[in-house]
């Protein structure tokens, strides 16, 4: 030591102390940056199962809004008219509707019993039935509506398989309208 400055070995101390704090600080900021890796990956998954569960949820709200939604149509019958024949030619569908929302009624369409397409126009007023323009549109129905369907070769409507195409299905829904059942079931049992 008889060659060593005293300060030589301060320096050396302090060279050797200030590795060691800037190794500690690595060290550190390597750490911070682990956790925080790690600590971010567990929150990415948390957010996913929340995000999962969020959309279950809503699937969930929605089956359920969506089975409340039903059109309930009544019997089908020729409406009270003053021209006999005429009225034959016409029928009309009570609808109910039982959800919150509104229905649309976009379509409907009718066979007769060899599944020919009958010549028809519908509205939710008789009186639109008779107008030269095409009154079968489209009708919405916020609690309860009558449909009018007419046939328009004029020839009566006794029998009728009727799709109707509105927002709560998809496809059609079919009804059947036979004036004669009851007779027919009643000829049929003897």
């Amino acid at each position: 030591m008889a060659g060593d400055h005293p300060y030589e070995n301060q320096s050396k101390l302090s060279l050797w102390g200030a590795l060691t704090a800037e190794s500690m600080t690595s060290d550190l900021a390597n750490y911070l940056s682990v956790a925080s890796a790690g600590l971010s990956a567990v929150a990415a998954v948390f957010a996913a199962i929340c995000a999962i569960l969020s959309f279950r949820l809503a699937k969930r709200i929605w089956i359920e809004e969506k089975s409340d939604e039903r059109l309930i149509f009544e019997n089908i019958s020729h409406p009270g008219l003053q021209d006999r024949h005429h009225a034959q030619s016409v029928i009309q569908i009570p609808v109910f509707n039982k959800s919150k929302r509104k229905a649309h009624i976009s379509k409907i369409s009718a066979y007769d019993q060899r599944n020919n397409g009958i010549p028809i126009a519908w509205s939710s007023d008789m009186e639109s039935l008779t107008r030269s323009m095409h009154p079968s549109d489209s009708l919405g129905v916020v609690d309860s509506a009558t449909i009018y369907i007419r046939r328009t070769d004029g020839e009566p409507l006794d029998f009728a398989r009727i799709f109707i195409r509105h927002s709560f299905v998809h496809g059609e829904q079919e009804l059947l309208f036979d004036q004669y059942r009851a007779y027919r079931r009643s000829v049929g049992a003897q």
